[in-house]
C-alpha cells in the first residue's frame, strides 16, 4: 500500500515539477510586461532620455526607438519625469506614454522672486490663473509660511495632480529641512526665521555667485551693528518692480530716493520681510559671516568681488575698478 502511494506521488511530480517551471517562466515574462513607473534624472536631453529608456528596454526593438527620436526631432514633447511605462512598447504607445508624464520635474532657481516662481510651476503644471494666485497668496499657517522668501529654490518632482497647496507645502518642508539643518538653537534664539530669510535673500541677490556670499554677510552685519543703512541696490529693484513684468530692473541714483519700507538706503535696520527667495548656501552664509572689517563692497565688470573698510577707500575701488 505505501509502494503504491508513493509511486503515485512520484508520478504527480513528475508532472508538477515541469508545470511550476513553465507557470514561473509564464508568469515572469507577463509581469515584465506590467506598467511600471519608471523616474529618469533631471536635466537630460530629449536623445539622452530615449537612449536612457532604450537602454532599460522599455522599447519593443530599434526601430521603434528610431521612430520616437525621429517623432521628437519633429516636435514631440518629452521632458524628464517619471512615466507609466511597459518592458517592451511599440513606438507609438510609447510616445503616448511619455507625452504624458505621471510626474514631471519643476525646477526653481534660488534669488527669484514669488511672482516668478509661481509663473515657473503654473506653467509646468498647467494651472489656471486661480490656481497660480492660490499658489503664491496663501495665508500663512505657521513659522515657516508667509510668502516671499519661503519657496526653497531646487528641483521637484511633481505628480500631475497635485494641488497648488501641496506643491507649496512642498516647498515650505524643504526650507524647514534646511534651517533645522543650518540654524543651531543659539541662533534661532537671537534670529527669527523672518529675519534669517531676510538676510539670505539680500546675500543671495547681491552675490556674483557663492563664493562672495560670506563676505557680504560680513559687510551686512557689520552695518547693522554699526547701525547703518544697509544701502542695498537690490531692494530698490525690489521696490520698483511692485506690478510689473519686469522683475529685476536696472538701479538709478534716483531710486534711493523712493518712499518704500523696503528702501534700505533711506531707511535704517533690514526691511520688513524677504526680497527673494534665497536657496542654502546664501542662508549658510547668512548665518556664518566672514570676520571682516569691510563695510562697502563692489563688484567690477569680471564680477570680482572688492570690498573696503572706509567710504575713501571705496570710492577708490570705484575709481580704479568701474572706470
Amino acid at each position: 500500500m505505501q509502494r503504491q502511494v508513493r509511486d503515485s506521488l512520484q508520478r504527480t511530480l513528475k508532472w508538477f515539477i515541469p508545470a511550476a517551471i513553465v507557470f514561473a517562466l509564464v508568469y515572469s515574462i507577463s509581469e515584465s510586461k506590467q506598467e511600471q513607473l519608471v523616474v529618469t534624472e533631471p536635466g537630460l536631453s530629449d536623445e539622452e532620455l530615449l537612449t536612457d529608456l532604450y537602454e532599460r528596454g522599455y522599447f519593443a526593438n530599434a526601430l521603434s526607438y528610431n521612430v520616437v527620436r525621429i517623432a521628437v526631432a519633429l516636435g514631440v514633447d518629452v521632458d524628464p519625469g517619471a512615466f507609466s511605462l511597459k518592458k517592451g512598447m511599440g513606438a507609438f504607445s510609447f510616445l503616448a506614454a511619455v507625452s504624458s508624464p505621471e510626474y514631471r520635474y519643476i525646477t526653481v532657481q534660488e534669488g527669484l522672486r514669488s511672482e516668478q516662481i509661481a509663473t515657473i510651476v503654473a506653467k509646468e503644471m498647467g494651472w489656471t490663473e486661480e490656481e497660480k494666485n492660490r499658489f503664491i497668496n496663501n495665508l500663512p499657517l505657521c513659522v515657516y509660511t508667509g510668502g516671499e522668501g519661503y519657496f526653497f529654490p531646487g528641483v521637484y518632482l511633481v505628480h500631475k495632480t497635485e494641488t497648488p497647496e501641496m506643491v507649496r507645502q512642498r516647498m515650505e518642508l524643504r526650507l524647514k529641512e534646511a534651517l533645522t539643518d543650518l540654524a543651531s538653537e543659539q541662533t534661532t534664539a537671537v534670529l527669527n526665521v523672518r529675519q534669517i530669510l531676510t538676510i539670505a535673500s539680500l546675500i543671495q541677490r547681491e552675490a556674483a555667485g557663492k563664493g562672495d556670499m560670506k563676505l557680504i554677510s560680513g559687510v551686512i552685519w557689520n552695518r547693522l551693528f554699526q547701525e547703518m543703512p544697509l544701502q542695498i541696490d537690490a531692494t530698490l529693484q525690489y521696490v520698483k518692480a511692485e506690478n510689473t513684468d519686469v522683475w529685476w530692473p536696472q538701479v538709478k541714483s534716483k531710486d534711493k530716493y523712493l518712499e518704500s519700507p523696503y528702501n534700505t538706503y533711506s531707511n535704517k535696520g533690514l526691511p520688513p520681510g524677504p526680497i527673494a527667495n534665497p536657496g542654502r548656501d546664501a542662508i549658510e552664509a547668512a548665518l556664518n559671516p566672514i570676520d571682516t572689517s569691510c563695510l562697502f563692497y563692489i563688484h567690477d565688470n569680471a564680477r570680482n568681488i572688492h570690498c573696503a573698510s572706509t567710504y575713501d577707500a571705496h570710492k577708490r575701488n570705484i575709481s580704479y575698478y568701474l572706470k
